[in-house]
């Protein structure tokens, strides 16, 4: 743990830190798949899932296709979550710019 504050001069300084960590580190892709910071999909896996979704692919079979691109569906770095905002912003952008 560490615990960050601003100082008077607007900057920041470590006021407290703890070496011990307080539970075990993620080890897989799937445990890590879970923290907002992983959920970024790449421009290459968006354009793929915009065509597929143009070609009416539901969701889940989309998710199974990126997971073959990653070894298995476990291993791909966003969630199932991610790939549904991903789906209905395509789908706002076609409603604005037909």
């Amino acid at each position: 743990m560490i615990r960050l504050l601003r100082g008077s001069d607007n900057g920041w300084f470590i006021a407290e830190h703890q070496a011990s960590h307080n539970h075990s580190l993620s080890l897989t892709c799937g445990e890590k798949v879970h923290c907002p910071l992983h959920n970024h999909i790449d421009i290459y896996t968006k354009d793929l899932v915009k065509q597929l979704r143009g070609n009416n692919v539901n969701l889940n079979k989309v998710y199974n296709i990126v997971g073959s691109f990653f070894g298995s569906s476990l291993n791909v770095p966003f969630t199932k979550r991610s790939l549904q905002n991903l789906s209905a912003q395509h789908i706002h952008e076609a409603i604005i710019r037909p």
